[in-house]
């Protein structure tokens, strides 16, 4: 009887309990599914692709040439374009003293660049020096915009000697995530001399990365030498009085006087400032104390362009024409580890025969190099409660 029992019992644990065990088991599969697509996040890079050796944009890859790498584990890429997102681009523009003698070629330059945009694109003003501050807001009106800059010269009276980048990039980037398009690519133009102060107890240069990332913020800058530029369109007015790029646009108001400039009804003294060396395009970065737009556009994935020996007019059609080649490149993250903390990227572009024997030492790929995921609120709730 003892052994017909233990029988019973021992066909009674073969046969259900590996039932209820897959049961469990698969309760705790599909949990662990819908944890994942909870933490699914979608990420979106726009890369430049560079020749080395000319300077010259790749712009004939296709998405089997890219590899996306999160924290240095391989990505799958869900969509690939190029030239189909539209641009909220944020200008950010040097209201010191020294910059504001060339704002008319600053004016019409960016005008002219701008018509470049595609219809749906969007663009915003900003003024930065000691002080940083919205001239416009985004608008798809680029005559607008461009008639804004006009206005610049006489905001620009208040904004002080010194010129903290770090803090005007990181007022651009808040600025950007409230009012630009969220389904935008969102791009920055620094208009500058590049010569950079560092404002004590301010931003870090890590702090203000942080923030551009955090919102999806590419930095690119123009740089230009204000002297130089100054001297040069003397001499072409000179010689060519016809030149409309060159001719000086005149800001006119009815609240001016010799003591100066009224803003708001308020009467200012426009400060002066005499550099006691000339920025040349040797000295220019070497003279400044703060972090340059060099730093911001690398670690966003952005360029810089110099126009100090150019045209402001041409390099800034370039950097336009650029950030139309661009690549936008998407994959879905489902990494759910350390959720509130940067995670790396890297892009590799493998190059094809059609791309004339290039190989990956032959190209410079500009991207930015990580992202911080949006934490979701259980996440941050149970975070404290833990705490």
């Amino acid at each position: 009887m003892l052994k017909k029992n233990l029988a019973l019992m021992f066909i009674f644990l073969f046969l259900f309990v590996p039932v209820f065990a897959q049961s469990n088991s698969s309760k705790q599969s599909q949990q662990s599914t819908n944890t994942t697509a909870k933490a699914l996040t979608t990420i979106n890079l726009d890369v430049q692709v560079v020749n080395k050796k000319t300077s010259i944009i790749v712009d004939n890859l296709k998405e089997n040439n890219f590899e996306i790498y999160e924290d240095n584990i391989k990505q799958t890429i869900t969509s690939f374009s190029q030239n189909k997102t539209p641009l909220s681009v944020l200008l950010l523009i040097d209201a010191s003293s020294k910059v504001d003698s060339i704002l008319p070629l600053i004016k019409n330059g960016t005008a002219s660049a701008l018509q470049m945009l595609k219809a749906e694109d969007e663009v915003g003003v900003m003024l930065f020096a000691t002080s940083t501050a919205t001239l416009k807001s985004f608008s798809k009106d680029k005559t607008t915009i461009a008639n804004t800059i006009d206005k610049t010269k006489l905001k620009a009276i208040n904004f002080g000697k010194a010129k903290y980048l770090s803090e005007a990039l990181h007022d651009a980037a808040l600025h950007m995530k409230q009012f630009s398009n969220p389904n935008y690519q969102k791009v920055v133009i620094v208009i500058t001399d590049n010569i950079i102060d560092k404002l004590p107890d301010g931003y870090t240069t890590k702090e203000t990365v942080n923030k551009l990332l955090e919102v999806g913020v590419t930095v690119s800058a123009i740089k230009v030498n204000p002297l130089k530029t100054q001297a040069f369109i003397e001499n072409h007015q000179t010689q060519n009085s016809k030149d409309k790029l060159f001719q000086p646009v005149s800001f006119q108001s009815n609240n001016t006087s010799r003591a100066g400039t009224a803003i708001n009804n308020k009467q200012v003294s426009k400060p002066t400032y005499s550099p006691t060396i000339e920025p040349t395009k040797e000295s220019v970065d070497r003279n400044s104390t703060g972090t340059t737009v060099e730093t911001y556009a690398k670690e966003t994935g952005g360029e810089v362009i110099d126009a100090r020996d150019d045209s402001f007019s041409n390099k800034c059609g370039e950097l336009i024409q650029h950030l139309r080649s661009r690549y936008n490149i998407t994959y879905n993250s489902y990494n759910t580890k350390n959720n509130s903390k940067l995670r790396k990227l890297s892009v590799k572009v493998v190059p094809s025969d059609q791309n004339l024997g290039l190989t990956q030492d032959d190209l410079e790929i500009k991207s930015k190099k990580g992202f911080f995921p949006e934490v979701p609120e259980e996440t941050n709730s149970s975070s404290q409660k833990t705490d």
